[in-house]
């Protein structure tokens, strides 16, 4: 049903059926995507998060989920709200079924990257306890025989 005259998004509004109910999904990770030349794209992207932080990286993921959580619960609200047909109600249900799914990929991955985050920071620990105990035996030591 194109109707002349009117813009492109004027043309697509008037096309789609009325009561139809639609939840924007994110992808989890674009990345993953390996079309053709998307492919080199995917490799320059992990390039790029190998030489970005683990904090940079946690706080990615973290508000990554926080926009699959909050989409989760619109779409539980439109189901509580909104009268649905059957397969209307179907179609949100899997949907909201996608996004927990990602959401839970998504607290996988952030609880490897802390656990990853945390490992780190115990081997500067160590290694600052190392220095620490260098210099006082190389350094300090030498001072106080003089």
């Amino acid at each position: 049903m194109i109707v002349k005259g009117r813009n492109k998004t004027a043309r697509r509004r008037a096309s789609l059926p009325r009561n139809r109910v639609s939840i924007a999904c994110i992808p989890a990770d674009l990345s993953q995507f390996t079309l053709g030349d998307k492919m080199v794209k995917s490799k320059d992207k992990e390039k790029k998060r190998d030489q970005i932080s683990i904090a940079t990286e946690i706080d990615r993921v973290e508000e990554l989920r926080a926009r699959f959580q909050d989409n989760l619960e619109r779409a539980e609200f439109r189901k509580r709200r909104h009268k649905l047909s059957d397969k209307e109600r179907q179609e949100l249900e899997d949907e909201m079924a996608i996004m927990n799914e990602r959401v839970q990929k998504l607290d996988k991955e952030l609880e490897t990257l802390r656990k990853e985050n945390r490992r780190n920071m115990m081997l500067s620990v160590a290694l600052l306890a190392v220095s620490a105990v260098f210099y006082y035996v190389f350094i300090y030591s030498e001072e106080d025989l003089s």
